[in-house]
C-alpha cells in the first residue's frame, strides 16, 4: 500500500511507525531533476522496517524504495543495492537516473506465430484463415478463422484428461502470471526422456517460481517432421514437478506425451491446479535466473485449452 503525498499529508507529518508492508511517501523537500526540456519533481518513497535494528526510532527505520516521479510510483532498483540509502546517496542517484519514461525492461516473445503452414499435433485440426470481405469490394477487411485449441504456443487446462477438471476460464487471471524459471533439458534423446535430475542445476531457485520451463532446444525442428520425434518428461520428473504446486508447467515441443499416450498429462494436470504451456520458443534467449512470464488465455468459457501470447519480462534489459 503506498501513501501517496497529496492524499495523506496527515499520516506523512504524523511519520507514524507503519507495517512492514506498508509504505509512506515523505515529501521532505521535492528533489527535481532536469533532463531536456522538462523537469521532474521527485518524492522520496519509504517504508518504516519495525524488524530493523533494535532501539532504532524514526529516520534511522526508514528505507528508501523508490519515488514518486510526476505523481507515478517509480520503483528504485538503488534501493535493493543500498537498503541504507541516505538522503545524500538518493540525491547522487536521481542526477544519474534515467528518464523514468525509459523503458527500463525487455519482453521476449515465446509464442509462434500462427499461420496455416504451422505443423500440428498428428490427427487435430489444422489452422485455417479465409478473407470473407475486401476493401476494394466492400470498403472493410473481414477475416475469419478456423482453429483446434491445442495448436501453436498453448495452454492446457486440467479438464483436457481429467474429468470434471478445472475448464481454462475456471482460473483467476492472476493464475497467468508470475515468477519463472528455465530448466535446461537440452541433450535429450530423439523420443527419448529427460530425467528428473534436470531439476539440480535450478534447485536453489525453483522454490521461487510460479513456472517452471522446460528447454530442449526442439523448437529448432519447427516445421519438420523431427519436431514430432522430440523427448517427453520422464515419471519420475512428472512426479517431481506436480508435487511442487506450480502454477504452470511449459515446454518447447508439441506436447508433454508421446502421440499415444496422456500419461505426463494425466500425472501433471492430476491435482486440478495447474496449467501446461506446450509449443514455447525461445527459450534459449532467457536468463538463467527468475523472471516474470505472462501467459493469458482467451476467455473461452468452458474451454479444455486457449491459444495464448506467452512473453517473458525481463527487468533491466534482455540478458
Amino acid at each position: 500500500m503506498i501513501f501517496w503525498p497529496h492524499q495523506h499529508q496527515a499520516a506523512v507529518q504524523k511519520e507514524q511507525v507503519l507495517s512492514k508492508n506498508e509504505v509512506i511517501g515523505l515529501p521532505e523537500g521535492a528533489l527535481q531533476q532536469r533532463s531536456g526540456d522538462r523537469t521532474y519533481v521527485f518524492f522520496p518513497v519509504y517504508y518504516y522496517d519495525k524488524s530493523a535494528k533494535k532501539g532504532l526510532r524514526g529516520k534511522q527505520q526508514r528505507r528508501y524504495i523508490g519515488s514518486v516521479v510526476d505523481g507515478k510510483f517509480v520503483p528504485n532498483r538503488f534501493f535493493l543495492e543500498n537498503p541504507d540509502c541516505t538522503r545524500n546517496k538518493l540525491r547522487s542517484e536521481m542526477k544519474s537516473a534515467r528518464d523514468p519514461w525509459e523503458q527500463t525492461y525487455s519482453i521476449v516473445d515465446l509464442s509462434h506465430p500462427i499461420e496455416e503452414s504451422m505443423p500440428v499435433f498428428p490427427g487435430d485440426p489444422q489452422f485455417l484463415m479465409q478473407r470473407t470481405r475486401s476493401l476494394g469490394e466492400d470498403g472493410y477487411r473481414l477475416t475469419e478463422i478456423s482453429t483446434g485449441l491445442h495448436l501453436g504456443t498453448h495452454l492446457d487446462a486440467p479438464s483436457h484428461v481429467i474429468d470434471k477438471g478445472r475448464t481454462i476460464d475456471a482460473f483467476p487471471i492472476e493464475h497467468f502470471t508470475g515468477p519463472a524459471l528455465v530448466v535446461d533439458c537440452v541433450g535429450a534423446a530423439v523420443n527419448g526422456e529427460i530425467p528428473v535430475s534436470v531439476l539440480d542445476s535450478q534447485s536453489k531457485l525453483l522454490g521461487k517460481a510460479d513456472f517452471v520451463l522446460l528447454r530442449t532446444g526442439w523448437e529448432e525442428h519447427w516445421g519438420t517432421v523431427e519436431y514430432f520425434r522430440h523427448p517427453v518428461p520422464s515419471v519420475e520428473l512428472c512426479r517431481a514437478l506436480s508435487a511442487r504446486s506450480f502454477k504452470g508447467i511449459g515446454i518447447d515441443v508439441c506436447s508433454f506425451d508421446s502421440a499415444d499416450s496422456v500419461r505426463n498429462h494425466k500425472t501433471l494436470l492430476g491435482m486440478n491446479q495447474t496449467v501446461l504451456i506446450e509449443n514455447l520458443c525461445n527459450l534459449k534467449k532467457l536468463p538463467r535466473q527468475v523472471f516474470t512470464l505472462s501467459c493469458l488465455p482467451l476467455n473461452i468459457r468452458g474451454a479444455e485449452a486457449s491459444l495464448t501470447r506467452a512473453v517473458a519480462v525481463l527487468a533491466g534489459g534482455a540478458e
